[in-house]
């Protein structure tokens, strides 16, 4: 919708559930090849074959296997380059497993090119190899190619610690300049936050007490991790705000047209869409300061257009590293908590009821995700871990293998909001661990490729029903 500036406020992230495709959303339609389209009737009164021959059974792996492509693409996008094997400390048991079910990967780019040839050949394969070839593949994204991406990012931005930082529409003021950037760059950001507190040009000059780089959107909880950032909030927020005029520069890997009424309006909101940027780090340095300068200009140009936004920070502690791993694993043996949860929240919705439920059933409450949102305003992250974002998945596992064998392993993902997530799930499979899936992926993973692993797989219920079903 748009609002009295003809600003666009806010949009429905999915289409009513009415409107999808039944053979989509079963993994039965291919558009892969020329001959296609293809679709195979689940009920068995249409074509039970695509014209390659495959069935429908090697169209769902297929479907799968692209999904897990297609989201560790997304993680890997600064570090497609490595060719570096696993080096990541996998648990003995977990290492023999994979090796006997023939899922111990390579270096992630080979994976990754032998996978979409895999998804490209014609339909020969089993379901089941091609939902072992997607778990593959996820492991080399985690444990090969991520995990290299994280050692870069230490030498280069230093060890995180834990701190606290403000969150939420309360860390803006009118009189601050604001630059906000989600966590596809994390290199530009780190340039810009050295820019920053470098700057020798007088503030007061543009109009402005100060200036403040800020984390929001899609990984900016990773971001506000890796660099100790303050955190805005999702996409949602970070329209809100840019619709109140709150910000001075939104740059952000676009893929939902937040910027473009921005553009069209003629606002002084500064956009600059990262996906336009490659991801090289020719020059950050440079970038770095024209963004501040285009950010300082903004300022200059115009105050708040209107707000009605209930301006109180909050906090997030955040900046929890792997270095703690063993101790916060020591201290949930010690409190003989009930087990170990992950929450992985692309959207906020129930959050706040699910992680309550799972605090006073005695679990440790690990989260990361776009939708940490409510979680921050109702003051629960302190009590639950943040993970920093979805790539922070492998901290909740080294938690969860630091106690295997003692306390059980519970992933929750009740939305999924972007590619990211796939890779995710398949990992968590892969550690054997107690699955509860949105309703969106009841078909992502048979039932028979998640035992290989000793997994439990529970999808089916919407994000409104998470907290009333899922914790028991």
């Amino acid at each position: 919708m748009f609002n009295s500036k003809n600003i666009l406020a806010e949009t429905p992230r999915r289409q009513p559930e009415g409107l999808r495709c039944g053979f989509a959303k079963l993994g039965l339609c291919c558009t892969r090849c020329p001959q296609g389209p293809c679709r195979i009737d689940p009920f068995g009164y249409g074509a039970s074959l695509g014209a390659c021959g495959a069935g429908a059974d090697n169209l769902a792996g297929r479907s799968t296997l692209e999904k897990v492509l297609a989201g560790s693409a997304l993680y890997l996008e600064e570090s497609w380059q490595l060719e570096t094997a696993v080096t990541a400390t996998i648990p003995a048991g977990k290492l023999s497993l994979w090796k006997d079910r023939g899922v111990w990967p390579g270096p992630a780019g080979a994976e990754m090119v032998s996978a979409l040839a895999r998804v490209a050949r014609p339909g020969s394969s089993r379901r089941e190899e091609l939902e072992l070839k997607a778990i593959r593949v996820a492991l080399a994204a985690f444990y090969a190619g991520l995990d290299q991406q994280e050692r870069l990012y230490n030498e280069s931005f230093g060890l995180t610690s834990l701190t606290t930082v403000p969150a939420g529409p309360g860390l803006l003021s009118p009189e601050v300049v604001s630059i906000v950037i989600d966590g596809s760059r994390p290199h530009l950001a780190a340039a810009i936050k050295k820019q920053i507190a470098a700057m020798a040009t007088p503030i007061d000059n543009y109009g402005a007490r100060g200036i403040q780089l800020i984390a929001a959107g899609r990984e900016g909880d990773y971001l506000a991790w890796r660099l100790g950032l303050p955190y805005l909030g999702n996409e949602a927020v970070l329209r809100e705000t840019m619709a109140a005029g709150l910000v001075d520069l939104v740059a952000i890997a676009d893929t939902s047209g937040i910027l473009l009424p921005f553009q069209l309006t003629g606002s002084r909101i500064k956009g600059v869409n990262l996906n336009e940027i490659k991801p090289d780090g020719s020059n950050w340095e440079g970038l770095a300061r024209e963004l501040i300068r285009q950010a300082l200009a903004a300022h200059q140009e115009g105050q708040v257009i209107s707000s009605n936004l209930a301006l109180k920070p909050h906090l997030l502690l955040t900046g929890w590293s792997q270095d703690r791993v063993e101790m916060v694993a020591a201290e949930a043996l010690a409190k003989k908590m009930r087990g170990i949860a992950l929450l992985f929240l692309c959207e906020g919705t129930r959050a706040v009821d699910l992680a309550r439920q799972l605090l006073e059933e005695g679990f440790l409450v690990l989260a990361g995700g776009c939708g940490l949102d409510e979680l921050i305003a109702a003051g629960y992250m302190g009590q639950v871990l943040h993970l920093g974002g979805c790539r922070g998945l492998v901290r909740g596992l080294a938690v969860a293998a630091a106690v295997e064998g003692k306390l059980p392993l519970k992933v929750y993902w009740p939305v999924i909001g972007c590619s990211r997530a796939y890779p995710g799930i398949a990992t968590v499979i892969a550690h054997g661990a107690e699955v509860f899936l949105a309703r969106q992926m009841a078909d992502f993973i048979s039932p028979g490729t998640a035992r290989l692993f000793g997994a439990i797989c529970h999808p089916g219920s919407t994000a409104e029903e998470v907290a009333a079903g899922w914790t028991t």
